[in-house]
């Protein structure tokens, strides 16, 4: 019975740190297209030039990428919409929620940005993105807009907005906050961060006005 136990814990352990070295390799291989997309862009960037910079094999890259860069980008897009749906709001979403979970999408949208990485409704299609991999991609992002969306009805003087209405003002927002922070990163428009974050949130305000 010791023995079994033994043997149980060390392919428990071992079952572990296969877990940690996985996340590990991912976590290399998702900084390592970062900084490479922020130093060389995403089109001039390819999978092979990974490897060196994540200090992994080619073939790492493609087991847990199976087509490549695509997929990492795929997947920091996944996780950092779950970043945004995972922030804690209260059960009731009202005006100073709105406001808190706006100021954390800019802030999150410069740190995006910083990296090099472009938001998801401005993504560069290039040939060398598949129709699936573009259907992915707008069916993750179309799902986020809706579930901000149903979360902004709940706010008085939105309540009476469709859906669909909401989705645009989104999408037109997104990309307002997008343009703005590419602008100021090349030709700085604020002095600071903090200013430029104040500013997209005027402009949310304005933006989500009463649809009545």
């Amino acid at each position: 019975m010791i023995a079994l136990y033994q043997l149980w814990v060390l392919m428990t352990q071992s079952e572990k740190k296969f877990s940690r070295d996985k996340e590990a390799k991912k976590e290399a291989i998702i900084e390592a297209l970062s900084e490479l997309i922020s130093e060389k862009g995403y089109s001039r960037t390819s999978v092979r030039d990974i490897p060196e910079r994540a200090g992994l094999s080619i073939g790492t890259i493609y087991r847990y990428f199976p087509k490549g860069k695509i997929d990492i980008v795929k997947e920091i897009l996944n996780r950092n919409t779950s970043r945004i749906i995972e922030l804690e709001v209260p059960d009731k979403f009202d005006s100073a929620a709105f406001a808190k979970l706006w100021s954390y999408m800019i802030d999150l949208a410069i740190e995006v940005r910083k990296k090099g990485l472009i938001m998801a409704d401005n993504f560069a299609i290039t040939e060398e993105i598949d129709i699936e991999a573009i259907r992915d991609i707008t069916t993750t992002v179309l799902r986020f807009y809706r579930w901000l969306a149903s979360r902004f009805k709940e706010i008085d003087r939105l309540a009476g907005c469709s859906e669909a209405e909401l989705v645009r003002r989104i999408v037109v927002m997104m990309q307002i906050i997008d343009s703005v922070i590419n602008k100021h990163l090349k030709y700085p428009l604020f002095d600071d961060d903090k200013s430029m974050s104040k500013y997209l949130l005027r402009v949310v305000d304005l933006t989500f006005e009463s649809c009545q």
